[in-house]
């Protein structure tokens, strides 16, 4: 079965009463193994990433706010009332 055919049928989780609704959720639905929920879920992240590479636009500034401030700064994304951090930036002493 393709990837198209497994995830057209998450498409019926979405509406207007959870227009924030994040792929970790709509999983949370899905009557899938644990395995094919995964691979699903990274598939679907890399198309939502392509139009707007978070890390990639995000990385210069927290690299540069991480040797400012001489702390350690995530980047995280807003899922549901949570952060997840999806990249973290070292401070690196000179």
């Amino acid at each position: 079965m393709s990837t198209m055919a497994k995830a057209l049928p998450l498409l019926e989780h979405l509406d207007t009463r959870r227009p924030e609704i994040g792929l970790v959720d709509i999983f949370k639905f899905a009557k899938f193994n644990k395995a094919t929920r995964r691979w699903l879920l990274m598939a679907l992240a890399a198309i939502r990433e392509a139009p707007f590479p978070l890390i990639e636009l995000a990385r210069p500034v927290v690299e540069a706010l991480a040797q400012r401030a001489r702390e350690t700064m995530p980047i995280s994304e807003a899922a549901d009332e949570a952060l997840s951090s999806v990249f973290v930036c070292e401070f690196a002493a000179a």
